[in-house]
């Protein structure tokens, strides 16, 4: 859907906020302090003052501006199209209702973002969907680990991974690895903020986001391997100072520390192998994800929902009145 068709909600309507969402601390936000929150887009600092105001327009161009980061984030969480639909509508309505309390201490497209990422979560939760447990070792088990054949050079991932098999081998992935993997190795966000999103702990996060790079080697080489690329009886099983190196990884990938100077690193094939292999995935992640046009009737859906609010909006007050 391009930008220049998107419908807008209710032509001709006061552009007075809708009850519920001013506040006085709505009218004492600057346009400077929004202007400086959405410095790299005027556009978008002229939708935001609008839709902050009760005009439907200003919303309706938020709403283009945003929907294709927001729709690929839900789909990269869930893994699942019609959850992903699902999911941008609640984004949305809740950006409605909660739009003016962005008081612009951050950049709107973060708070946005961060709200998508709270809408995804709590839905997750509410599935209850079962999850990989968070205090579970970091120990990978057997067919997880590295191994290679007696006499054989080390399977290592070819340095460019195909975008459909990363996506495919994400989406196989258990839910509480993935949610960590796209948090962190998609999104950008940080460990800790990860651990107060999930209600685990900073090790936690790193250990879980290690399994699950650990996982999406062995499916991506499985892939790409006609035998598959599982551990068999004839393979050599990773020494002591391999597992040993292997469970300090999670605290040391990403913290910009040049690991190939790692004594271990220089001496063993087999980690020098799966380092390499860890860090190619955690690159493909952050630049082979496209972001992706949501279905133009997505919006048509939003923009239903969200007149029906305002209808019950409307209905209250004059009952009251």
């Amino acid at each position: 859907m391009s930008d220049s068709t998107i419908t807008v909600l209710r032509p001709g309507t006061s552009t007075e906020p809708p009850a519920g969402k001013a506040s006085e601390s709505m009218q004492d936000d600057s346009p400077a302090a929004l202007a400086r929150a959405t410095a790299s887009n005027p556009a978008e600092t002229d939708a935001l003052v609008r839709a902050r105001a009760g005009d439907h327009q200003g919303f309706a161009q938020i709403y283009s501006l945003h929907k294709r980061r927001i729709y690929s984030l839900c789909q990269r969480m869930v893994g699942n199209i019609a959850e992903a639909e699902d999911l941008m509508q609640e984004v949305f309505l809740q950006l409605h209702r909660k739009i003016g309390t962005f008081r612009g201490d951050s950049a709107f497209s973060t708070w946005l973002h961060r709200m998508a990422i709270n809408v995804v979560l709590m839905h997750l939760r509410k599935k209850g969907l079962a999850v990989v447990s968070l205090d579970e070792s970091i120990q990978p088990a057997p067919y997880e680990r590295p191994a290679r054949s007696f006499g054989g050079p080390d399977p290592v991932l070819s340095g460019a991974i195909d975008r459909l098999a990363l996506e495919r081998a994400i989406g196989e992935l258990p839910t509480g690895y993935r949610e960590i993997f796209v948090l962190h190795d998609r999104e950008g966000l940080e460990h800790n903020e990860i651990a107060s999103k999930l209600g685990c702990s900073v090790g936690n996060s790193k250990s879980q986001l290690h399994k699950a790079r650990l996982k999406l080697r062995e499916v991506l080489r499985a892939y790409s391997s006609p035998e598959g690329a599982r551990p068999t009886a004839s393979q050599e099983p990773a020494t002591p100072s391999c597992r040993k190196f292997q469970a300090q990884l999670p605290g040391l990938i990403g913290t910009g520390k040049n690991l190939n100077l790692h004594p271990h690193i220089q001496s063993c094939e087999l980690c020098r192998a799966l380092l390499i292999d860890l860090q190619t995935i955690a690159e493909a992640a952050r630049n082979l994800f496209p972001n992706v046009e949501p279905p133009e009737e997505l919006w048509q859906h939003i923009e239903s929902a969200i007149r029906d609010e305002e209808t019950t909006l409307d209905t209250g007050k004059t009952r009251k009145e």
